[in-house]
């Protein structure tokens, strides 16, 4: 029994209602991470592996256990509740719905954390031109990057470290605001007044766009799996660097609580692309996994001279983690601990 118990692969499922679970990150003994969970629940663990396993996923509690005791196969997670964050009315004419968010990224390097970075920001997306097109056209994505419509950050706070003689680190956001997968769902899916979670459609590169409605905790999750894995992958080579994207996926959880999901009801995004990068010369390629996840904070609108103000203001805020944001898996926290600016 003890050898199919090993030998079986180890599937995560939501204790609400039994769904699969995934892009969840995995961690294993020696503060290893070995992956995130896939679109069937299925942890990626070495085979035969019998020690501990660390399970953490942006929408449910942290789970520890012994990968040899999993007699059935099945783990189960705990969702975890988030507060809705109060939108303050609108007054007049403003010009831009202001997301506030505590943003944390951090870079694994063959597996071992090696760059982490968290900070709270104001995000000013102007109104009327993100999160509104279901199918943006490439002339309305530039105009949002440089031009009338373009979405701007504000950093209150921010801290960036990274392991001593690391090469790469969180210096970008890999969020973006100018694609959502919300917007690329078909309206007639998006049905919030009975429990749902399937495949919506399948896309390039072997991307899979799905949907997940959770009618016990009143949330709406679009996400996106699977892009880039097998022959789907994609290499790009840029100044003598060599870059090979082998998986990605995201995802945007909305709060259905006051009706339909929409961009001010977001609750958290979440972001995870494993690479192999080359730097120039006779480097070998290394495995590069890169995650960000994104908790909403609150929501209010602003008019553009209220904007201007802001981003002018240089007063730097403490950094203080808000109080309902998972804590670090305790492998990744230790290693943070010991990272430099």
């Amino acid at each position: 029994m003890s050898a199919l118990c090993v030998s079986a692969q180890i599937k995560i499922v939501d204790m609400t209602d039994s769904s699969t679970v995934h892009a969840a990150s995995v961690f294993i003994s020696g503060n290893r991470c070995v992956g995130v969970s896939g679109a069937d629940g299925l942890l990626p663990l070495p085979k035969g592996y019998k020690g501990k396993v660390t399970v953490n996923h942006i929408n449910y509690y942290e789970k520890e256990f012994l990968a040899d005791t999993v007699s059935s196969g099945v783990v189960m997670l705990k969702p975890r509740a988030y507060a809705i964050p109060e939108v303050e009315a609108m007054v007049g004419e403003p010009d831009y719905l202001v997301i506030s968010a505590y943003c944390r990224a951090y870079i694994y390097t063959d597996s071992v954390p090696t760059s982490f970075r968290e900070g709270l920001y104001d995000y000013y997306l102007p109104i009327g031109s993100v999160g509104s097109e279901e199918h943006p056209s490439l002339s309305s994505l530039l105009e949002r990057l440089i031009g009338k419509g373009r979405v701007r950050c504000k950093t209150r706070s921010e801290k960036n470290v990274r392991k001593e003689g690391e090469s790469y680190y969180s210096s970008l956001p890999l969020l973006s605001w100018y694609y959502m997968l919300l917007d690329r769902l078909p309206k007639s899916d998006i049905v919030t007044d009975k429990a749902s979670d399937k495949v919506v459609s399948r896309g390039w590169k072997g991307s899979v766009l799905g949907l997940k409605n959770d009618t016990v905790n009143k949330t709406f999750t679009a996400y996106c799996d699977s892009a880039y894995t097998g022959a789907d992958s994609l290499t790009v080579k840029f100044f003598g660097y060599k870059v090979r994207f082998i998986g990605c996926k995201e995802g945007e959880v909305y709060s259905t609580k006051y009706g339909q999901p929409k961009l001010s009801s977001l609750l958290r995004r979440y972001y995870y692309l494993n690479a192999k990068g080359k730097a120039p010369g006779k480097n070998p390629m290394t495995s590069i996994d890169m995650y960000e996840e994104l908790y909403v904070t609150g929501v209010r609108y602003a008019t553009k001279a209220e904007r201007k103000a802001a981003m002018k203001d240089k007063t730097a805020e403490p950094l203080v983690v808000p109080a309902d944001v998972p804590p670090l898996s305790k492998p990744l926290e230790e290693a943070v601990s010991q990272m430099k600016p």
